[in-house]
């Protein structure tokens, strides 16, 4: 490019050619390099966005890991310390005793009495008695057991002599309702220590309730037993302290087993470690014995010390019967054979009502448990809170113008021992106190004969008191000697004792609401009772 400067000469015009071309290139190399060092910055600014976009990516993704990381090792933690205080199962599970609040209630085990309308009583076609021993004086006597059914029967008798046992039916007809007594030979009874072939099955035609009744005129004990079908495999046992050294008031218990090679185990419980021999060992407290036992073959303990809390677990289902030979509570009455069927553990409830016993001083209530338990019971207006440890027991009075109530967190056996008044009049006889779950609405027993006065306990929902019924009427207030009212579980209960005669007792509630039964007898020296059931419903299990 030429530009013309007027009074330059050509020449110069030349060199400022050349001049300006030089300098134009230079202009242009450095743009262009002043372009390349911008590329330059832009490209490493770019590289620097994307290194920190890198570097701030790689610092996130390890961020998170170590998060991931900080969490696993933390759900590690919580399982390992979850798992380290979820209980391992055991054959004999220990629970530990909650913290009893102010508030406390025991736990519901299934529907509330008022609310369960098909609870007829226990009754079945089979059952398994025996008779365990009583004192040498009353050993003479044969047995007797009393079936009850609302039509009549046919008998099926299976042991080791059954054509001595004998059976006469007696149409009661105040009831309209059959009684049948049956006579055991005293070569039943059973022996101390000695695995013998002394059970007795006994099948109906017909749904029957089944009374044990062991009379003597100076030792007499009853139990209601129950049907083959409600028997199970485990048992805790209760007893009461024998009053001295002799075997006349020993503690005992007796098993008969119901299948070929039931597998027995029994861990002894003792109030004083006394040791006894059998087969060739010495047991004391604590100790286990192994047994064998085939179909309807009896075992029966007895020993100078109190056995309660006394386990039993069998491979199949066997019966349990336990008590005392002949016991005295203190100083008062004479000595007189306790006993009772004792309920599977699986059959326990953890809520009772203890109505009293008249012509008593009152009663000795034993609450007996399988497991560690928070229990809390109420005499009056007084109420007292207790822990009991797995197979202990705990005791206290109910005077005969009080009712007492109980509640646990766990299951619990609970029985009662009547304290006679004085001296001469009345003994000793062994309840176990039905649980409120264990309530039915229909009841069919027998009163035995022969004792000058026989007395029922009913505990009932208040508001069905009215459609009680007795052998088919209205309940006649003027057979009532004692009455009162208690609360428990949301229920205000009506508890009442009645007078009633000998025979057939066929009891029920119109609106179909379950209550409580207990039935006793006393007369000079001498006493029994039973309860109307014992066991809680299937559809509790």
């Amino acid at each position: 490019m030429i530009i013309l400067v007027p009074g330059i000469s050509s020449h110069h015009y030349y060199e400022l050619d050349e001049v300006s071309e030089n300098e134009a290139k230079n202009d242009r190399n450095k743009d262009h390099i002043c372009k390349v060092k911008q590329n330059q910055i832009k490209s490493q600014e770019r590289n620097k966005n994307k290194t920190d976009k890198r570097t701030a990516n790689c610092i996130r993704k390890r961020w998170l890991a170590t998060m991931i990381v900080i969490a696993f090792v933390i759900i590690g933690l919580v399982v390992v310390i979850v798992v380290q205080n979820i209980e391992k199962p055991s054959l004999n599970p220990k629970r530990k005793p909650i913290e009893v609040p102010n508030s406390f209630h025991s736990r519901k085990l299934c529907l509330v009495p008022s609310t369960m309308k098909n609870s007829s009583q226990e009754q079945g076609q089979m059952f398994v008695l025996l008779f365990p021993e009583n004192i040498k004086l009353a050993e003479f006597a044969n047995k007797t057991a009393y079936l009850a059914s609302k039509s009549s029967f046919h008998l099926g008798i299976t042991s080791f002599d059954p054509e001595n046992i004998t059976a006469s039916h007696i149409y009661d007809y105040h009831s309209n309702m059959k009684q049948t007594k049956l006579i055991i030979p005293k070569s039943y009874i059973l022996s101390s220590l000695k695995l013998e072939p002394k059970g007795i099955l006994l099948k109906t035609s017909d749904a029957s309730s089944l009374l044990l009744f062991d009379e003597n005129t100076i030792s007499t004990g009853s139990s209601l037993v129950f049907p083959l079908r409600k028997l199970s495999n485990s048992y805790i046992i209760s007893t009461s302290t024998p009053f001295d050294d002799s075997l006349d008031s020993a503690a005992q218990f007796a098993i008969a087993a119901t299948k070929d090679d039931t597998q027995v185990s029994i861990t002894f419980k003792m109030d004083v470690d006394r040791k006894f021999e059998y087969d060739g060992r010495t047991y004391q407290n604590g100790d286990v014995m192994h047994l064998t036992m085939h179909r309807l073959r009896t075992f029966q303990v007895v020993h100078k010390v109190d056995l309660t809390g006394t386990t039993i677990n069998a491979s199949y289902p066997v019966a349990v019967f336990s008590g005392n030979k002949c016991n005295r509570l203190g100083y008062l009455g004479t000595c007189s054979k306790l006993i009772e069927q004792i309920p599977p553990i699986n059959r326990l409830d953890n809520s009772f009502i203890v109505s009293p016993t008249v012509e008593r001083l009152g009663l000795q209530i034993r609450m007996v448990s399988p497991f560690n338990n928070n229990i809390r019971y109420r005499v009056g207006k007084i109420s007292t809170t207790t822990t009991v440890e797995e197979k202990g027991f705990h005791d206290f009075i109910v005077k005969s113008n009080e009712v007492g109530v109980i509640e646990s967190q766990n299951k619990l056996l609970v029985t009662s021992f009547s304290i006679p008044t004085d001296s001469n009049e009345g003994d000793p006889y062994m309840i176990t106190i039905p649980g409120i779950h264990q309530y039915l609405n229909n009841y069919l027993v027998v009163i035995p004969e022969g004792f000058d006065n026989n007395y029922i306990s009913i505990m009932i929902p208040s508001s069905s008191f009215q459609n009680l019924r007795i052998n088919g009427t209205k309940v006649n207030e003027i057979y009532k000697v004692f009455d009162s009212t208690v609360g428990l579980q949301e229920n205000t209960y009506s508890v009442n004792v009645m007078k009633i005669k000998p025979g057939v007792l066929g009891i029920r509630t119109v609106d179909r609401v379950p209550f409580g039964l207990l039935v006793y007898g006393h007369r000079m020296n001498d006493g029994h009772g039973f309860a109307g059931n014992v066991l809680l419903p299937d559809h509790c299990l």
